[in-house]
C-alpha cells in the first residue's frame, strides 16, 4: 500500500513539475511575445520617421540640382556672349546680370547626419537591406558635402570679390532678392519679407571691364566645371534615397 501510495504522490509531484515548467514556458513566450511586438511597434515608428526625413532630403537634393543646373545655364549663356565679343555695351544690362548673380550660388543640401543615425536603433529594422544602405548613408554622403563646400569656399574667397570688383555688386544682390524661383528651391522664406528694396545702381556701369577680363571667362568655365561634377554626385546620392524609400516601402 505503501508503495502505491509513493508511486501516486511520485506521479502528483512529476505533473507539478511538468505544469510549473509549462507555466514558466507560456510565461516566457508571453513576454518574448509582448517584446517583439513593442520592438515592432518602435521600428514602424522609425521607418515612418526615415521615410519623413529621406522624402524631404530627395525634395531639396532636387532643388538643389535644378540651382546647379539654372548656373550652368547662366555660365554657358555668359561664355557664349564672351565668345561672340564685343561690342558689350549694348548688351541688356537686366538680362546681364540676371545671369551673373545665378552663378554666384552655391547650393548645399542639408541631408540627415550621421548623428541622425547614432540616436535611433537600426537594429530594430529587420530588413537586411535596409540596413545596409543606412549604413552605408553616411560614406556616400561625404563626399558631396565636400564637393560642396569647394564650391561655396571658390566664391566667398575668388569668385565674389571678382565681381565686387569688376561689376556691380547692388544690382547682383537686389536681383537677387527678386529671382524668386531660386529663393523657393533654397527655402530663403525670410528674403520674401523684406520690405526695404536694395534696388539698382544709379551709376554707369562698364560691362566691358567685366566681360573682356580673361579671369571671368576662367571663373565662368570652373563653375561648369565644378558643378556638372557636383551634380553628378548628387544624381548618386539621389538614386541611394530612391533606393531607401523602395526598402522603406517594401
Amino acid at each position: 500500500m505503501l508503495e502505491g501510495t509513493s508511486g501516486r504522490y511520485f506521479k502528483y509531484a512529476i505533473g507539478e513539475v511538468i505544469l510549473i515548467v509549462l507555466g514558466i514556458f507560456i510565461a516566457l513566450q508571453i513576454d518574448n511575445w509582448n517584446q517583439d511586438r513593442q520592438e515592432r511597434e518602435k521600428e514602424q515608428v522609425l521607418l515612418t520617421q526615415l521615410r519623413q526625413e529621406f522624402s524631404a532630403g530627395l525634395q531639396q537634393l532636387e532643388n538643389k540640382m535644378v540651382l546647379r543646373k539654372n548656373l550652368i545655364s547662366s555660365a554657358t549663356w555668359l561664355l557664349q556672349k564672351i565668345d561672340q565679343g564685343g561690342p558689350f555695351d549694348q548688351m541688356d544690362r537686366d538680362t546681364l546680370t540676371f545671369h551673373i548673380q545665378r552663378t554666384l550660388f552655391g547650393p548645399t543640401f542639408n541631408a540627415n547626419s550621421e548623428g541622425f543615425f547614432l540616436s535611433r536603433d537600426l537594429n530594430l529594422i529587420q530588413n537586411d537591406s535596409l540596413r545596409i544602405l543606412l549604413a552605408n548613408w553616411p560614406n556616400q554622403l561625404k563626399q558631396l558635402s565636400e564637393d560642396e563646400v569647394i564650391w561655396t569656399d571658390y566664391i566667398a574667397t575668388e569668385y565674389q570679390p571678382f565681381l565686387i570688383e569688376n561689376y556691380s555688386a547692388r544690382n547682383l544682390f537686389n536681383t537677387t532678392l527678386l529671382d524668386m524661383d531660386a529663393l523657393q528651391r533654397v527655402r530663403l522664406d525670410s528674403l520674401g519679407r523684406i520690405t526695404t528694396p536694395i534696388g539698382k545702381s544709379q551709376r554707369e556701369i562698364d560691362i566691358s571691364k567685366l566681360m573682356d577680363n580673361r579671369d571671368f571667362e576662367d571663373h565662368l568655365a570652373f563653375a561648369i566645371f565644378f558643378n556638372n561634377l557636383v551634380n553628378i554626385q548628387s544624381r548618386s546620392i539621389e538614386d541611394l534615397i530612391e533606393r531607401i524609400l523602395e526598402q522603406i516601402d517594401s
